[in-house]
């Protein structure tokens, strides 16, 4: 193909027999050498890499899985992301041994990549095969609907003195130096810059002050901007839509999302039932006028880098420059904040649509992230600031996350427990349930009228709630035990319908669920479910992010955890790292991952091993060949000065935990 330079690609089909997988892998590996050239392999692997691959039936022998990603990584492969539907085979459809599987992939070196950076993966349904159809697109898809990029200030600058000088040109003589001296700092100082300048765009924020390495910034720079770049979505109909219709779609979802519901209806009786508890010496602290201390403070906490809003700036221009800037910027929010008024304009944002998961089909699968000015930043953290010390007492003890002394593994934990005590109970007259609640949308449908009323009815200051813009935090899900019985359902239901009414919240039925103990009737849970309007679950799945029952398969249990590792590790080019650059991602990434689960629970020893010899095979992995294992891994994970490199061993950290 003209314009795509020279590489080779190879159509690849694996046994089908388990028992001659090994001939498979070792036929890859043969062809891993045969030529130079940027190399691709797709077609009908008969394998899998990950055990989020699969979906139904037993879940996939781990040797396997091991087994093919180390012949993957050797021939210093990586898989290519894939658009549309995620599994490409299956088998029993509509049955209860439907089961499905990727078994088909396309697998590049990280050089054919970067030759052909708008290739894409498409799955492509087939009417007459147990198989999809795989497409290729190598061409770059052409952007065609002409957004204009405002300006955004680059970290790059601030290692350019000329931008500082722009405020003291004339006062500042520069200093002679001979051509070498010049020459060679100049080159160094762009080195940085262009350093500085795809470390930005990588966002990869764990790698403080190891490798300046432009090179394996720019490949995470670009596959960041092929991930969340869109090219279709589906309307409300179904339908796919594409280039400059796309802006109608988006624009239609959020104004049905953030338009104001006039139905809903705020009963004061209920108002008058809250329990105020917010004191008059809290609302004394909250209106004390603000000090020039606290505005450094809330900047500086910042991270430098962050995403600019509509005036292109970021944290990090206002931390280098604030001799410069400082005063100017203290005098504007102490001016606004202690006055009770917001500037016209301040409160203006970018809305970006970060993709939720990794092919999206519809503006439902986009997140919504607003990029604020830093300034109105500076104050909406001095009031949180300010709320802060107040939070314990005015929240409810059943909320532990976010606030100071609590920890959300207590939900956790408790959550654990319902699921036992249901999988449990086989005994008596009455069943229980857990209804597991989730709300649509649940930081954009809260009506600023029921806000209002209710920061008064908690006991805010009128002065605070109309001027401070104070930040509120609403649950996304909830979780509910109730007694097997219609009648106690039907409460629930009208008290979830009264809660709608008022809010402007709304519960999303259709990602809401209820189980039921063993000893609950079947014509019972149909009732209660139907009355609930939710579907039956064998259980209530993931709770806050963690299994929230565990029976006897623990390993399959806890697969997503090293599913999830081993993709991250799989991603990381070892080409583009020196090794001190792998040691401070293996610390500061890899061993971090299983951190929230070890946090709660104690992981099977073998999930343990099995993460660390993916973290171990990467550590010797010299570029594209196996390297020999010089030291075994617990000989790592002793201290420095003893020989070792301090890495985790994760099964007694876990024990620790």
């Amino acid at each position: 193909m003209s314009g795509l330079g020279t590489w080779r690609m190879t159509g690849f089909y694996g046994f089908l027999e388990r028992g001659r997988r090994y001939a498979s892998w070792e036929l890859l590996r043969s062809l891993a050498d045969k030529s130079p050239l940027p190399w691709v392999v797709m077609g009908d692997f008969n394998d899998l890499l990950f055990q989020h691959e699969k979906r139904g039936g037993n879940p996939h022998p781990h040797n396997l899985l091991r087994g093919f990603g180390e012949v993957v990584d050797e021939c210093g492969l990586f898989q290519l992301p894939m658009q549309g539907y995620q599994f490409t085979w299956e088998r029993g459809k509509g049955t209860q041994e439907w089961m499905e599987e990727r078994l088909d992939k396309v697998l590049a070196r990280s050089d054919w990549s970067s030759a052909l950076p708008g290739a894409r993966v498409t799955n492509l349904f087939t009417r007459t095969s147990d198989h999809s159809a795989l497409f290729l697109g190598v061409r770059e898809y052409e952007q065609v609907l002409g957004v204009h990029r405002s300006f955004r200030f680059e970290m790059a600058l601030v290692r350019d003195e000329g931008c500082r000088k722009l405020q003291y040109k004339g006062l500042v003589d520069p200093v002679s130096l001979a051509n070498f001296q010049r020459i060679e700092a100049e080159l160094c100082h762009l080195a940085a810059q262009e350093d500085t300048f795809w470390r930005q765009r990588a966002k990869q924020h764990w790698l403080c002050g190891a490798d300046a390495n432009t090179k394996y910034f720019h490949r995470y720079a670009s596959a960041r901007k092929k991930k969340n770049t869109l090219t279709r979505l589906k309307n409300g109909d179904g339908v796919w839509v594409e280039d400059v219709a796309l802006n109608s779609v988006v624009l239609e979802y959020f104004r049905d999302i953030f338009a104001s519901n006039t139905a809903t209806s705020c009963v004061d009786s209920f108002f008058e039932s809250v329990t105020p508890r917010v004191t008059q010496a809290h609302n004394v602290s909250l209106l004390f006028p603000f000090k020039e201390e606290e505005v450094k403070a809330a900047l500086f906490s910042m991270f430098p880098d962050k995403a600019p809003g509509p005036d292109g700036m970021n944290p990090g221009f206002y931390q280098q420059y604030w001799d410069v800037v400082g005063n100017d910027v203290t005098a504007f929010v102490l001016k606004f904040l202690n006055g009770c008024s917001l500037p016209f304009g301040l409160n203006d944002t970018n809305v970006v649509l970060i993709p939720k998961k990794n092919c999206p089909e519809m503006v439902s699968d986009l997140r919504p992230i607003a990029l604020c000015n830093v300034v109105y930043k500076i104050m909406a953290k001095m009031i949180a600031n300010r709320m802060k010390p107040l939070l314990g007492e005015v929240i409810s003890d059943s909320q532990s996350a976010f606030i100071p002394n609590r920890l959300i593994t207590d939900n956790i934990m408790i959550a654990a427990e319902v699921g036992h005590l249901l999988n449990r109970k086989h005994g008596g007259m009455v069943g229980w349930g857990a209804l597991k609640l989730d709300m649509a949308k649940a930081y954009d449908r809260m009506e600023w009228s029921f806000l209002r009323r209710m920061l008064l009815a908690v006991g805010f200051a009128e002065v605070w709630r109309d001027s401070r813009y104070c930040s509120n935090r609403q649950r996304q899900g909830a979780l509910f035990m109730v007694a097997g019985w219609l009648e106690e359902a039907g409460v629930i239901k009208q008290c979830l319908v009264d809660y709608e009414n008022m809010s402007g919240q709304a519960v999303n039925f259709h990602k809401s669920s209820v189980c039921f103990s063993r000893n609950t009737t079947p014509a019972t849970r149909v009732e209660v479910a139907l009355a609930l309007g939710v579907v039956q679950a064998p259980n209530f799945g993931k709770y806050l992010g963690l299994p929230s029952f565990i029976g006897r398969e623990k390993r399959a249990v806890f697969s997503y955890i090293e599913d999830k590792i081993k993709h991250k590790i799989g991603s990381w080019n070892k080409r583009l790292l020196s090794q001190a650059g792998k040691e401070v991602l293996l610390k500061s990434v890899a061993q971090s991952m299983p951190t929230f689960s070890m946090s709660v629970f104690l992981l099977p020893e073998s999930v343990c091993l099995s993460i660390e010899r993916t973290m171990n095979r990467y550590w010797w992995g010299p570029g594209n060949d196996r390297g020999i294992h010089w030291k075994a891994w617990d000989r790592l994970c002793i201290p420095k000065k003893y020989g070792g490199l301090r890495f985790k061993d994760l099964r007694a950290f876990n024990l620790l935990c």
